[in-house]
């Protein structure tokens, strides 16, 4: 008999802020925090925002010995692993003896720090003292970082599947327990911004010439982002004998691969619906069920319509009248961690009964005929949420949450 899992912390770092209440009062306030970005010249490019969060909102206390050779990326996913271990009431000296496996997704790894030898090495030819800044390069070297410092000594994996990463990384670590495997999971996603990854979104030409604008007719790209959201998973029994307070239980889950093309979604969107499928089948649930969907909805011509056409192919009838909104356009898209950051976002739509508004949304597209949340949705009860995550070579993931039903 398949295990219930459920979900008993949840920590976020975006541009939005850090935590779930910062997060909360930003979707209250319609805000985006996408701005001019500081860090690198962008002149050169179609855009020059991106959603950068604080440096004074991120924990650097992983080693202070070999700060100097982490990443930021590092940095950034022990704030989220950090905070969703303590909102989950976790006892960090038990978990060495737990054996507690931790599942992370990321598109980038460190590769601020790989630049930056790019830079000073390769291209200033300064051969002194730099090797340092390869040791948290490879994107395995945040794992074992969090395995470290928290004493995650159960089995570590790393995911990189393109934008799909994040939520894939929370889709094991839901197989792993419902299928017996483990009762105790840490999972999640992070990416940070670079220069790097900017330019070669830029050469794609897929960077929003002006606001990120998912689903409406004249959206032009995506805006680049960075964070991450880190969530604790449990094995029902587990979380209500150690007394865990419950933010959702994890009822479906689908993931396919398109087979199509290395960038570009398959128009017919035959993997993404597949995905919706098999996550709606697997929780038991009808399509008026669903409440509300957080749509990946990148702001890309190609994937709006493409997840348009998955929803309402998966879905069926009635699928038009369930609210979608997309956060990107209050986050930017945070890549490999854009999934695990989202799912986090609907945890907070069933806690606080909100669907997040669909900024920036004017125009109507009849490839994307779909209930988008012009604005933010204050509702009675939001009890199961769907939310997509799509990403290059035609890696598609679904999950569903619900408020947990007792019986």
């Amino acid at each position: 008999m398949s295990k219930r899992v459920v979900i008993t912390g949840a920590g976020v770092l975006t541009c939005l802020g850090r935590g779930l209440e910062k997060t909360y009062e930003a979707f209250l306030r319609e805000e985006s925090k996408l701005s001019k970005i500081m860090t690198f010249t962008t002149n050169r490019y179609a855009s020059e925002n991106g959603g950068v969060v604080e440096d004074c909102l991120i924990d650097k206390d992983l080693d202070e010995t070999e700060s100097a050779g982490l990443d930021r990326s590092s940095h950034i996913v022990y704030t989220a692993c950090k905070d969703a271990l303590s909102s989950a009431l976790v006892d960090l000296n038990q978990l060495r003896f737990t054996k507690t496996p931790v599942y992370l997704g990321t598109t980038l790894g460190g590769t601020l720090k790989g630049q930056i030898f790019h830079h000073d090495y390769v291209l200033k030819q300064n051969k002194r003292k730099r090797a340092f800044l390869l040791k948290d390069y490879l994107a395995c070297n945040q794992t074992v970082n969090l395995s470290k410092k928290f004493n995650l000594t159960g089995e570590a994996l790393l995911l990189n599947n393109a934008c799909a990463s994040g939520l894939n990384a929370i889709g094991v670590a839901f197989s792993k327990i419902r299928n017996g495997y483990e009762d105790f999971v840490v999972a999640g996603g992070y990416d940070v911004m670079s220069k790097f990854v900017y330019a070669g979104f830029n050469s794609l030409q897929l960077l929003a010439s002006g606001k990120c604008r998912p689903f409406d007719k004249n959206r032009s790209g995506l805006v680049l982002g960075e964070g991450a959201g880190v969530v604790v998973v449990e094995e029902l029994d587990h979380a209500v004998k150690r007394g865990a307070a419950i933010l959702a239980e994890i009822i479906g889950f689908g993931q396919t691969a398109d087979a199509y093309h290395l960038t570009k979604p398959d128009p017919q969107a035959i993997g993404a619906t597949e995905a919706i499928k098999t996550a709606k089948e697997m929780a038991g649930i009808a399509t008026n069920d669903i409440d509300y969907i957080n749509a990946h909805g990148t702001g890309t011509l190609a994937n709006d319509s493409m997840e348009s056409t998955a929803i309402i192919t998966a879905l069926g009838e009635g699928s038009q009248k369930i609210p979608v909104s997309s956060t990107k356009p209050m986050t930017g898209h945070m890549l490999g961690g854009t999934g695990a950051v989202e799912a986090v976002f609907s945890l907070l739509s069933i806690s606080k009964n909100i669907v997040p508004g669909n900024l920036n949304y004017e125009t109507f597209d009849a490839e994307c005929d779909l209930n988008i949340a012009r604005e933010k949705m204050e509702r009675n009860e939001i009890k199961t949420v769907m939310s997509n995550s799509f990403g290059f070579g035609g890696s598609n993931s679904s999950i569903i949450l619900r408020e947990l039903n007792e019986n």
